[in-house]
């Protein structure tokens, strides 16, 4: 990979404004409770589409990676997270701000966070290709089979409704397949629509109608219910040097944290919802009992440390195998592919500068988000008072925007406006969004791999699905698609149990009891 022309473009001058341009709008959507990173992608990837590659790919990357932290924020100031992946951190911020030490924890974050995407970035950069070494070896019935997988993930993603998100995620996947077939060119659940033959329905369009414009209209129609917060004033005095040396006395724990999010982003499904909790669990068993829960500073810095890892690491399997394991790394393999980037085994192969500067911007965009964070926490509590009723419109405005930017065309925005009230109707069913972006993505490299496996069985006389990498991946996706199913059985069945046990204590009790009834009687 040609390093010393991908720095080149990268300090060239416009990519570092973007850099700054999207750690900003991250930071500040990011604190808006209920959005997260994959709001922020779905607003900044139609604004990108018309800039260049290396451009709209550091702004994307910056943008993704900086929203956590600005839930973060708010997390500590309101107790309200920004996005389920600061869950962990209102269990010490909050009280950290009530003892004063608001600027402590903010500043501890943002330096434990950029941290965290520092060693996420590492592993990235110096593991990946390893990877890539083993996938160039794989078959089309291997990339299916990974494919396959991958769609096999809805049911992690699904936060407990299973059946829903591989439903959904099905649903994706006959979104994927309108418009031309990949191989023979025949028009598929056309209708005779012009518009849906030339261009089938664009995966931002998709996004950004079941992400943004579906949240902006929960948004409006809630709220009316929502009551006014009464927010606290942020003092950064004497914030910085607490949280820096906060960070310095606890370098094991960042790292243990960090280290946890690589692990929990590199594998598919997982995500910084259950990172952070982890990560938080982790540090609590290693360090001294009776100071968790009094604002120790640790319980905000190993959170955010193992948020910003994974977000990095969840880029892993999607560069170098082309399998998204989230919305959010779905979303970026869109982005490289309307920008003519290559994922797989060729994103590390191709020598590509725009590649080289994109990965050598996520460290940066990581000091980014630290410094800016600190010095807009005041300004990021602001954005967070912003009632829902001004919010909700002003996000299906600039929903509608981004989708008339994909290719100037009203019919976009139409067509995006459909999938905001699809997303608005899975939201208030509290259905998981992620599995049908995971599928629109996933749908044509299944496709395009199976009709390939199916050409050269004709050719060869040969079962591909028979092969040994094939059988591994199968027996993998069938344990994905039935571990959740069966840990929920499990629970319920541990929960009879103790009905039952209960039932029976309470009936001996009352055995126990009759005797001495009777007795009492005689």
């Amino acid at each position: 990979m040609s390093w010393a022309q991908g720095a080149a473009l990268l300090f060239a001058g416009g990519p570092v404004l973007y850099v700054l341009l999207g750690s900003l709008i991250g930071v500040l959507l990011g604190s808006l409770p209920g959005l997260g990173p994959v709001f922020v992608l779905t607003l900044i990837l139609p604004l990108t589409l018309h800039l260049p590659a290396i451009d709209a790919l550091v702004m994307l990357v910056a943008g993704y990676t900086s929203a956590v932290f600005g839930g973060a924020i708010t997390a500590v100031v309101f107790n309200v997270p920004g996005h389920p992946g600061n869950i962990a951190t209102t269990f010490e911020g909050p009280i950290m701000a009530k003892q004063g030490r608001a600027g402590e924890a903010v500043v501890a974050i943002g330096v434990a966070g950029a941290l965290g995407g520092l060693v996420a970035t590492g592993f990235l950069v110096f593991v990946s290709p390893l990877i890539v070494n083993a996938a160039l070896g794989l078959q089309p019935v291997d990339y299916f089979m990974l494919a396959v997988f991958g769609l096999s993930m809805v049911a992690a993603a699904s936060r407990g409704r299973v059946l829903a998100g591989i439903m959904l995620g099905g649903v994706g996947v006959m979104i994927s397949t309108i418009g031309p077939d990949i191989v023979t060119g025949t028009y598929r659940f056309t209708f005779g629509s012009a518009y849906l033959q030339s261009n089938g329905v664009p995966l931002a369009l998709v996004a950004v109608g079941v992400f943004a414009i579906g949240s902006g209209l929960v948004m409006m129609e809630e709220s009316w219910r929502g009551p006014k917060a009464n927010v606290p004033q942020v003092s950064l005095r004497g914030g910085i040097g607490a949280g820096v040396r906060a960070v310095v006395r606890h370098p094991v724990s960042v790292l243990r944290s960090s280290v946890v999010g690589v692990v929990m982003g590199v594998i598919p499904g997982l995500g910084i919802t259950l990172s952070n909790l982890a990560a938080y669990g982790v540090e609590k068993w290693f360090g001294r009992r009776s100071t968790w829960g009094t604002g120790n500073v640790v319980g905000v810095m190993a959170p955010e440390a193992a948020d910003g890892a994974t977000l990095i690491a969840e880029l892993v399997p999607a560069f170098t195998l082309g399998i998204p394991g989230a919305a959010t790394s779905a979303l970026i393999l869109a982005a490289l592919a309307l920008h003519g980037i290559q994922s797989g085994p060729g994103f590390f192969q191709s020598g590509s500068p725009v590649t080289a500067g994109m990965l050598l911007s996520m460290p940066i965009s990581q000091i980014v988000i630290a410094a800016l964070g600190i010095l807009l926490a005041p300004i990021v509590v602001w954005t967070a008072r912003i009632p829902r009723q001004i919010v909700g419109p002003a996000i299906v405005v600039v929903g509608a925007v981004g989708a008339y930017a994909v290719s100037g065309a009203v019919t976009d925005v139409l067509a995006a406006l459909i999938f905001g009230f699809v997303g608005y109707g899975i939201l208030k069913l509290r259905l998981p969004l992620a599995p049908i972006v995971m599928g629109t993505v996933l749908g044509p490299l299944a496709e395009k791999n199976f009709d390939r496996v199916q050409i050269l069985d004709k050719a060869t006389h040969h079962v591909a699905f028979f092969q040994p990498m094939a059988l591994v991946l199968g027996v993998l996706c069938l344990v994905s698609f039935f571990a959740p199913l069966s840990a929920r059985l499990l629970r319920r069945r541990r929960g009879a149990e103790e009905v039952l046990s209960s039932t029976s204590g309470s009936n001996a009790v009352a055995e126990e009891r009759s005797p001495s009834a009777s007795s009492e009687v005689r």
